[in-house]
């Protein structure tokens, strides 16, 4: 396999994305850029700096549409929507994927990989009463994912790498038997406790949430943000962001317009490569139905 250097495996995510954005525009979807890449929309007209994926959201109705079609809208039989839904990767949300690539990510097990990708998370509706404040299904379904998705972590953890002793010795001690369950069921059971969040369906919901991966129970968004979409440029494209987008990264991140100190700026932790048989240049220029 042939390494991918930043700048190449950030013109592969960005085709990844066209692909996305494609679909969903041609048929009445919207994906939203968000989290880190929809700060580096705002901030820098593109990618942050030290940054190297790409996040979207989607209302949950409209990301269960995606899920049941892509396989018939996509261009490309290289390019395939995975998730725990099609048994191929444990993960409880969606990861577009060019399957002429891989990644490798450090604190993963390596036996659990996937190719150059770009997140598509649902967002679920969350019940809340008059005031705000969480039901108590709501609550319960937050714990619920949690708990599933902590025994989701160690599922898929690798107990030779950790971030410091306490976390290595924790893993040599939980990793062996968590390596036991079957992560496809963990991902299914944290994804079915997120749209229990929403209650019973008979009210319309005021706030949703992104519960698969977020899973915070104190970040809730107004669902209004999601109601239409604002275009944002992105690397010389132009992608679908929340109305109010400063409000929805203020939720998420407080203070997102300062950028962190050099010191605490998130670290690349995966490698990624093309895999044989294909180059770096025809992977970048694009992808031909094969």
């Amino acid at each position: 396999m042939t390494p991918l250097d930043l700048e190449s495996l950030r013109a592969i995510e960005l085709n990844l994305a066209d692909e996305l954005n494609r679909v969903c525009r041609a048929h009445g979807l919207t994906c939203f850029l968000a989290y880190g890449s929809l700060i580096g929309s705002l901030r820098h007209g593109g990618f942050i700096p030290w940054d190297d994926d790409m996040d979207f959201v989607m209302l949950r109705d409209q990301y269960e549409t995606l899920l049941a079609n892509f396989d018939r809208w996509r261009s490309s039989e290289y390019f395939l929507l995975t998730s725990y839904h099609d048994g191929r990767t444990p993960f409880p949300f969606a990861k577009l994927i060019d399957v002429r690539t891989c990644v490798r990510e450090q604190f993963i097990r390596k036996d659990v990989a996937t190719g150059v990708w770009v997140d598509v998370f649902p967002l679920d509706d969350v019940e809340t009463g008059g005031s705000g404040v969480l039901a108590r299904r709501a609550k319960r379904a937050f714990a619920s994912a949690a708990r599933i998705g902590l025994a989701r972590s160690f599922q898929m953890a690798d107990p030779a790498i950790g971030s410091s002793r306490v976390v290595k010795m924790a893993k040599r001690l939980v990793c062996p038997v968590a390596h036991r369950l079957d992560g496809v069921k963990l991902s299914r059971r944290v994804d079915e406790a997120a749209r229990r969040a929403g209650g019973d369906g008979e009210g319309e919901a005021l706030f949703v949430a992104d519960i698969t991966a977020e899973g915070n129970c104190r970040k809730l968004f107004s669902k209004s943000l999601f109601s239409e979409a604002a275009d944002v440029a992105f690397e010389g494209r132009v992608f679908a962001a929340p109305t109010r987008s400063d409000e929805f990264l203020a939720i998420q991140y407080g203070d997102w317009r300062t950028p962190p100190p050099e010191d605490v700026r998130p670290a690349h932790v995966f490698k990624a490569f093309v895999r044989d048989g294909f180059s770096i240049e025809e992977v970048i220029a694009g992808s031909d139905v094969v």
